[in-house]
């Protein structure tokens, strides 16, 4: 299982919190979708999940390794994706 446990999240340049107070439990085989507005926060979450983002308090942990996610157990394709 995969828990998410994000108390914060701001990006340096900002003042404010992108994200605050995010938890969740997924189990394999199970399904989530992530909707809002433009600017919400969407691909941020998404970026925090797979590890290109790191939460500025909480953290995001596999179970029961209790380990982070690895690059290879995840897939995000992004919305500024680039093609070598």
């Amino acid at each position: 299982k995969l828990d998410v446990r994000i108390e914060s999240f701001f990006y340096q340049k900002r003042q404010h919190f992108c994200l605050r107070d995010i938890f969740f439990t997924m189990r394999s085989g199970e399904s989530l979708g992530i909707i809002g507005t433009s600017g919400s926060g969407k691909s941020t979450l998404l970026n925090l999940i797979v590890g290109n983002l790191h939460p500025t308090a909480g953290h995001i942990i596999l179970s029961p390794s209790n380990r982070e996610l690895r690059s290879t157990e995840v897939s995000l394709v992004s919305q500024e994706s680039h093609l070598f």
